[in-house]
C-alpha cells in the first residue's frame, strides 16, 4: 500500500494571553494536547501513522506531520480530517477550513502551507 507523508505549517494565535511569555506557555500546553489527540486518533484508525508536532513558541509557528495510507487527494482528505479533529479536540479552531470559533477556543490556526511526500 502506498503511504503519503503530509506536513502542515500553521501560524497559531493564542487567545486571552496578556504577554508573549504567557502566549508561549499556553501554546506549549496546547500543542501537547494536540499531540495527545493525534496519538489517540492514530491508535483508533488503521490508516494514520507516526504523527508529530513541533513549534517555535516565540513566533507561534506550528508544524504537524503524519503519514496516511493512500495517495493524492484521498490521502490529503484523511490527513486533513485527522489534523482538524485533533486541533478541535485540543481547544483550537481552523477558520480557513470553514470553522467558526467557539467560546472555548484557545488557539486560532492559520495554514501557511502543506507538503506531501510519497513513501
Amino acid at each position: 500500500m502506498m503511504r503519503t507523508g503530509i506536513t502542515w505549517r500553521f501560524t497559531v494565535q493564542v487567545r486571552g494571553a496578556t504577554s508573549s511569555d504567557e502566549a508561549a506557555q499556553i501554546l506549549d500546553e496546547h500543542i501537547d494536547q494536540v499531540m495527545d489527540e493525534l496519538l489517540n486518533l492514530a491508535d483508533c484508525r488503521g490508516d494514520v501513522h507516526d504523527p508529530s508536532v513541533g513549534a517555535e513558541l516565540a513566533t507561534g509557528t506550528v508544524e504537524i506531520e503524519l503519514t496516511v495510507d493512500g495517495k493524492g487527494s484521498a490521502a490529503l482528505d484523511v490527513a486533513e480530517s485527522v489534523v482538524r479533529a485533533a486541533i478541535h479536540a485540543a481547544g483550537g479552531f481552523t477558520p480557513s477550513w470553514g470553522d467558526a470559533p467557539g467560546d472555548e477556543a484557545m488557539a486560532d490556526y492559520k495554514p501557511l502551507g502543506a507538503e506531501l511526500a510519497y513513501a
